[in-house]
């Protein structure tokens, strides 16, 4: 479906060929070329990021109507360097993937391929001899540089980069409507992607990582104590109402790629339990709300928690990926902002699904209900934290969004409450993660004989 499709890389061959890569939201990622003077484009390749093939990265041109491109695999974890073969595409050369999914590839001349990819001590740059008749790498890789990002190169051996200096770090904090901010537990070097306030509202669980798989942490509200959990996890975590966590884990099977959920104590310590195949995102006493992965879609079933019958949970055309549930479990709250620009939050009933109550009016990143369940808190993409009153007798009735307040630049601000003080929980970004632009003229010739 072109509708469905975004550009993800594209470059301009010398034997008059554009090679431009896509993908779509369901996770399907294609390769195809098309004459500089236009017609109809032909397919190179297609895998799926659901599928254990992965899915690809950048492209880069190489002088004789050749291309590379990169190809995140899942079945080992690996990245390979691919071109074109004949037909599809072909495998040049693999290594490691670790940290954030962002491995890049340059043809240098001289006949270097340079390659990089981020490692949790930041983005490492390495090359490698690349002949071009067979076209194939040859020798032994070796190590450049580390801190380069960005990086680009010219015909006549021009390297140009952004230095990564010491980039940003990241922490939990407390926002006050009055605009204060409260810095609180461990300071982390990588991202905070995922937070739960549990809903005995003792301790905060938030995710640490570039990518999947992500470090767990625990913050202790009482104790004021961060602690890091025994076990790893994907991007959906959450307390169930016995106060034990549930991972959502995304991993290779026999068939293709999907979630398993976990579970463990809250206090981390023991080993990971299986319970449930999909990712939980959200659970009361008896149901909870899961996601699985059926070839290259998303597919939302509810879990009867006594049963064990599964239904599907659909509302409209939304992706209930951020589904919250009401403290009284007869509602779930999620936005669309997985499709549509900007998203908006909605209200419906749980577990049933059945109808639909836009809460936001000018755009909703997150959604989350207050602790008694008498409001609904929402934050846009300008760092705005609205409220709007809810009642529920029976069917909703919604306040008009009130602005509570605005972070400044730099904090994110999550939907979570905490009842005694009325914070809402976010996450500080300290330091800058601006680099330099460094242009190093005649670069190539350092790696001749190596």
């Amino acid at each position: 479906d072109p509708d469905d499709e975004s550009l993800v890389g594209i470059a301009w061959l010398d034997d008059g060929r554009i090679v431009f890569g896509s993908f779509t939201s369901q996770g399907r990622t294609t390769l195809r070329s098309i004459p500089e003077a236009g017609g109809v484009a032909t397919k190179i390749a297609q895998v799926s990021s659901n599928s254990l093939e992965g899915h690809f990265h950048g492209i880069t041109p190489v002088p004789g109507g050749r291309f590379l491109a990169v190809l995140h695999s899942f079945v080992d974890n690996n990245y390979s360097i691919l071109t074109e073969g004949d037909p599809g595409i072909r495998t040049l050369f693999s290594m490691p993937a670790g940290g954030e999914d962002r491995a890049s590839v340059r043809w240098v001349p001289g006949d270097y391929m340079l390659y990089s990819r981020a490692t949790d001590s930041g983005d490492e740059t390495w090359a490698v001899r690349l002949a071009m008749d067979p076209f194939e790498v040859t020798g032994e890789p070796f190590f450049v540089q580390r801190g380069m990002v960005g990086m680009s190169t010219s015909k006549d051996g021009t390297l140009a980069y952004v230095d990564q200096g010491q980039g940003q770090k990241h922490q939990l904090a407390w926002w006050s409507p009055n605009g204060k901010t409260e810095p609180i537990g461990r300071v982390h070097d990588q991202r905070i992607l995922t937070t739960h306030l549990a809903s005995k509202q003792d301790s905060i669980l938030y995710a640490v990582g570039n990518a999947p798989p992500l470090d767990l942490w625990r913050y202790d509200i009482r104790r004021e104590i961060s602690t890091e959990l025994a076990a790893e996890g994907g991007v959906f975590i959450t307390t169930l109402p016995d106060h034990r966590i549930s991972i959502g884990m995304f991993q290779v099977k026999e068939k293709g790629a999907g979630f398993q959920s976990y579970l463990l104590p809250l206090t981390g310590r023991g080993e990971p339990e299986p319970w449930l195949t999909g990712a939980v995102i959200c659970a009361t006493e008896t149901h909870a709300l899961a996601m699985e992965m059926d070839g290259s879609d998303s597919d939302f079933f509810v879990h009867d928690l006594t049963s064990g019958e599964r239904s599907d949970f659909r509302v409209g055309k939304s992706l209930p990926y951020t589904a919250r549930i009401s403290p009284d479990g007869k509602w779930a709250l999620y936005t669309s902002s997985y499709e549509s620009n900007p998203g908006e939050a909605f209200l419906t009933h749980f577990p049933s699904g059945e109808g639909e109550w836009q809460v936001s009016i000018n755009g909703a990143m997150e959604a989350e209900f207050s602790p008694d369940g008498s409001e609904i808190h929402y934050v846009n993409k300008e760092r705005e934290l609205y409220r709007v009153a809810l009642e529920t007798d029976p069917e909703p009735i919604l306040g008009p969004p009130q602005l509570i307040g605005q972070a400044e630049e730099g904090t994110t601000l999550y939907g979570p409450s905490e009842a005694s003080s009325g914070r809402f929980l976010a996450m500080q970004e300290l330091g800058s993660n601006d680099g330099d632009l460094v242009i190093v003229l005649g670069w190539a010739s350092k790696l001749a004989g190596r």
